[in-house]
């Protein structure tokens, strides 16, 4: 190719490549542009979320000069203990600290003159940070973790974020404030600082103290193993030679070998250490409180408040709810009524005010034992604030102890809430029998008989302590989930307790803190006031009204309104009405008794089965009062003492705390009704009523059927039996009986109580000719549906023959059901149709000669058309029972006639069958799941029910 055409070929495609280049250029600069856009958008997004991110993290970040402060040489908060003030924040109760602490501040250099031992400031950083001379005061790589990994984050963790719960927030605010404290202060401040805060047990902070209380002298002059121990304690203070001796030596020989293979010790220091025998001080009596009981409750509830280390770390002003007036009338008045008890000589003179208001003891034939104890508590239920409380006292000293006491039967008020909330009223009818523990070999005689009442209402059991009845009515509950169901009225954990349904006899544990609250909240008609430990927790009386600094800032304060609806007020109403019957209790405890303040209150006494354990609570609307007194020698109350010994300081106290008070009564709450009904049926009163009362009833729950426990029975005054159509008019009479169940009917007997006769009258009328008879349905059986009606309508000039029915003992009006003129023997005469029919009938066979003679026979039967009523009682429906033993069942059945069978069903298969009063079976081989349960009842004439099924879970 020619020189020029490759040139001119060159050209040409030089720009055809530029164009190509330039077209490229021009398509790509939009789509940079947007690339570019797209980058900034997203690089605006990450800095406007980091910005987001990190004021988030940062929001109300402590600031670091609190450190500072908190540990000023001259007045940091480190040199004050904690305190619990009484309630009017001026009378000191208690310092939270070891006695033999010493708070001073001590110094890193040890050309001070208080310093740290050099050895234990190298110990403590050998063992706890390694690299501390080099740390920033963060660890960045675990900035999720929550736990502390530097001396810095221990410090800013334990001071500055205590109240904060754990989480990745809190994890790297912490580092964030770790760094900061180091920036600004330095290694050697933090240090310091850490040395003069760490915990090493027994409520000791900081190293001097430590080992001051240890070994009795300046952290300066500790030895090796000295050293060793308080570097180990550092990070282990439960391991202290004085809760733990031999932990605490193992704990040293550890830690000295720690150090040794970190090079800080030597072979021939080690080995220093182990010969040494450490010198341990024996430890100072801890300080008292005069109110040793409150002190011990404000304690466990400040530490749900406030961490036990940082009340230990110092600083803190606690003003508790303690009103000093109350409590010294409440110690001096229980120890007045044990010297009463313990002496039989004249009331011995005292010098406060509630003692001076005890009222008189029975006379005492008797000294009883030294070792009576008594405690009591007293509550503003309209706060929720406990005033006072005594821990188990004698007439020598007042102790701390507030718990562990049996309630016995001061927890039936637990019980009726929970019985009114399951359809049960005060009215509501139950059995006081000989129950089934009864010794089978001992006869029941009168005098045994006689010591129980038999039908009672569910109120005359609460108040008067008839315990066969009322733990009936807890088997029925179910007793697991009656206690369980407790739990927000204060009790807590008895249903996991042994024999839960022996409870209201004795056993378990409860305390005087848990009774008052039940109490409170039925004094709040079903509202309880308190404090609430944690945000969302449920409340609890308060022993805490405010916590501050030492320089005033508020960490927390209560509040006086915070209120938690426990139990709906007509519930609780209920339950008070019954604790406020003024007119039982003096029929029960006699007048005047000691729950009678002159204003209205309400009240209950409870003991345990054995006598040994008594109770005295109650309540006005603003007061809440509960008293225990026992004897661990088996000596035991007779309730006439009980009453007086226990009610006397109840009767004492709430008088002279309610001084300056006005009287205040309840209004009735919505959603209760009043209604006159028979007592103790609890049902509509009728003629025959021997008792009519007025009681109370959630709006609904009203009985809509008449008194069915006293019957008019007519029956033949000559034998006595039941009058039939065969019984001479002139020899019927009308009686009114008490009707018991069979499972009564022994303890009646022995009573001495007039049973309805259960045999009829068989007096026969008529001919009793082979040839008007009727043999079928029998004398006196029970029919339903058609009923063949079958005999003998014959005989020599047999005209025709009528069957005929009528209802009642007498008939006064005739329905014939079927007529014929052929003769019959022995077979059916007729058929007759019942539905629709029940009650007592008579049928009347009549045959007609040809002379126009007309012969009569007659029988009786009663009419059963109406089915059995079933209600499952146990389990509840829902509820989750253990299947490490038998599921307990029970079901209430009536009938008009008698039951023939119960058979119980899980899952529609049949597990076994009842045949009498009270029904119950024991499920022997539970399944874990869920399952349905249902009860078929069959009464005496065949009528069937099938309850509504049942589900419940077995675990």
């Amino acid at each position: 190719m020619p020189l020029h055409d490759l040139n001119r070929t060159l050209i040409l495609r030089g720009r055809k490549n530029k164009k190509t280049a330039e077209s490229f250029s021009q398509r790509l600069k939009p789509a940079g542009f947007g690339f570019l856009l797209v980058m900034s958008l997203i690089l605006a997004a990450v800095i406007i979320g980091s910005a987001g991110l990190y004021a988030w993290v940062t929001a109300d970040l402590p600031p670091v000069e609190e450190m500072a402060a908190f540990f000023d040489p001259a007045e940091g908060l480190i040199l004050q203990p904690s305190r619990l003030y009484d309630r009017t924040g001026q009378t000191e109760l208690l310092t939270l600290d070891n006695p033999g602490s010493l708070r001073a501040y001590v110094w890193l250099n040890p050309d001070q003159d208080v310093h740290f031992s050099p050895l234990l400031v190298k110990a403590i950083t050998t063992l706890n940070q390694p690299d501390f001379w080099r740390s920033s005061g963060a660890d960045w790589v675990h900035w999720s973790d929550p736990a502390p990994h530097t001396l810095a984050e221990t410090l800013v963790n334990r001071l500055l974020l205590w109240n904060e719960d754990d989480s990745p927030r809190r994890a790297v605010r912490m580092r964030l404030l770790a760094w900061q404290v180091t920036s600004k202060y330095g290694r050697e401040k933090v240090l310091e600082w850490y040395l003069n805060s760490a915990s090493f047990g027994r409520r000791i902070t900081g190293a001097e103290s430590a080992s001051r209380v240890y070994f009795g002298k300046s952290s300066a002059d500790l030895n090796e193993a000295e050293v060793a121990l308080l570097a180990g304690l550092s990070s282990a203070p439960a391991l202290n030679p004085h809760d733990s001796p031999q932990a605490a030596a193992d704990l040293m020989r550890a830690t000295v070998d720690r150090l040794v293979t970190a090079g800080l010790y030597s072979a021939t220091d080690r080995q220093a250490a182990f010969d040494t025998e450490l010198s341990i001080q024996p430890p100072l009596d801890e300080t008292t409180s005069t109110s040793p009981a409150f002190t011990r409750l404000a304690i466990q509830q400040l530490s749900a408040l406030v961490s036990e280390d940082r009340v230990a770390l110092g600083g803190l002003q606690i003003r508790t709810t303690l009103s000093l007036v109350q409590q010294e009338q409440l110690d001096c008045t229980l120890k007045a009524q044990l010297i009463r008890l313990e002496s039989t000589e004249a009331d011995p003179q005292t010098q406060c005010a509630a003692a001076r208001l005890l009222p008189a003891l029975p006379p005492l034939d008797k000294t009883y034992p030294p070792d009576l104890q008594a405690a009591g508590i007293l509550v503003d239920p309209t706060h929720g604030e406990i005033l006072a409380v005594s821990g188990k006292t004698t007439v020598e000293k007042t102790g701390d102890m507030y718990d562990a006491m049996q309630g016995g039967t001061i927890l039936n008020p637990f019980l009726a809430a929970v019985a009114f909330s399951r359809g049960y009223s005060p009215s509501s009818l139950v059995w006081d029998l000989p129950g089934p523990s009864m010794d089978e070999s001992v006869p029941l005689t009168k005098e045994i008989a006689v010591q129980y009442r038999g039908p009672i209402s569910l109120r005359t059991a609460l108040i008067s302590d008839r315990l066969n009845p009322l733990e009936g009515l807890l088997n029925q509950l179910g007793a697991r989930n009656t206690w369980r169901l407790s739990r927000p009225l204060g009790l807590d954990n008895l249903e996991n307790t042994f024999a839960p349904e022996k409870l209201l006899e004795g056993g378990g544990s409860v305390s005087l803190p848990e009774i008052a609250q039940g109490m409170s909240v039925f004094a709040n008609l079903g509202d309880l006031y308190g404090l609430a430990v944690k945000p969302g927790s449920a409340l609890q009386p308060s022993t805490i009204l405010s916590i501050e600094d030492s320089y005033g800032s508020p960490l927390f304060k209560k509040d006086p309104v915070l209120r938690q609806s426990v139990l709906s007020a007509p519930l609780a109403y209920l339950v008070h009405n019954v604790l406020a019957d003024e007119t039982l209790r003096r029929t029960e405890l006699g007048y005047p008794n000691p729950f009678e303040l002159g204003r209205p209150a309400a009240a209950k006494y409870g003991s345990t089965a054995d006598g040994q354990e008594i109770w005295a609570a109650g309540y006005t609307p603003q007061r809440v009062a509960v008293i225990w007194m026992g004897t661990s020698t088996g000596f035991k109350f007779k309730s006439s003492l009980g009453v007086k010994a226990a009610g006397g300081v109840w009767n004492a106290i709430m008088r002279q705390s309610l001084t300056d008070q006005p009287a205040l009564d309840w209004a009735v709450p919505n959603g209760v009704s009043t209604l006159e009904v028979c007592d103790p049926s609890g049902l509509l009163p009728t003629k025959i009523c021997p008792a009519r009362v007025t009681e109370v009833f959630l709006q609904g729950s009203e009985p809509t059927t008449a008194d069915n426990l006293y019957q008019t029975v007519q029956v033949n005054r000559e034998t006595g039996n039941i009058a039939t159509v065969f019984t001479p008019p002139g020899l019927v009479e009308d009686s009114v009986y008490l009707s018991v169940p069979e499972e009564a009917r022994a303890w009646a007997r022995a009573a001495g109580k007039v049973l309805p006769p259960v045999n009829y009258d068989t007096i026969q009328s008529g001919t009793g000719s082979p040839n008007v008879k009727i043999d079928q349905p029998a004398l006196f059986s029970l029919v339903n549906g058609k009923v063949a009606i079958k005999g003998t309508a014959a005989g020599e000039g047999f005209k025709s023959f009528r069957l005929q029915v009528g209802e009642g003992l007498n008939p006064k009006e005739w329905v014939e059901i079927f007529s014929n003129s052929i003769p019959i023997i022995n077979s059916q005469l007729g058929e007759w149709d019942t539905t629709g029919m029940n009650g007592l009938y008579a049928i009347r066979l009549l045959v007609v000669y040809d002379d126009n003679r007309v012969e009569t026979a007659l029988s009786q039967v009663t009419v059963d058309s109406i089915p059995p009523k079933v209600t499952i009682l146990s389990p509840q429906e829902g509820i989750s029972v253990s299947g490490v033993q038998p599921v307990f069942l029970q079901a209430d059945i009536f009938d008009s006639s008698a039951i023939n069978k119960v058979e119980w069903r899980i899952d529609g298969t049949s597990i076994g069958e009842s045949q009498q009063a009270p029904y119950t079976f024991d499920w022997s081989t539970p399944q874990r799941g869920t399952h349905k349960l249902t009860v078929m009842a069959e009464d005496a004439a065949g009528n069937q029910t099938i309850s509504s099924p049942l589900t419940f879970v077995v675990q």
